[in-house]
């Protein structure tokens, strides 16, 4: 993980997110990821449930 956070190419990067299953949270919360929060405050006001969703190309 130490050589995805420090590469030269992702230090401009604002912030690295990734999926994982849930027995690894504790493997990525010790090397400083943090469970994201599926509720979101929006703009307008108000907090919103985010929802997870796919696309998969069809020919």
């Amino acid at each position: 993980m130490e050589a995805v956070v420090d590469h030269p190419d992702l230090q401009n990067v604002v912030g690295l997110s990734l999926l994982c299953r849930r027995g690894l949270v504790p493997y990525y919360e010790s090397v400083g990821f943090d469970l994201f929060d599926p509720e979101m405050e929006i703009p307008e006001g108000g907090v919103e449930r985010l929802v997870r969703m796919t696309y998969e190309q069809t020919d």
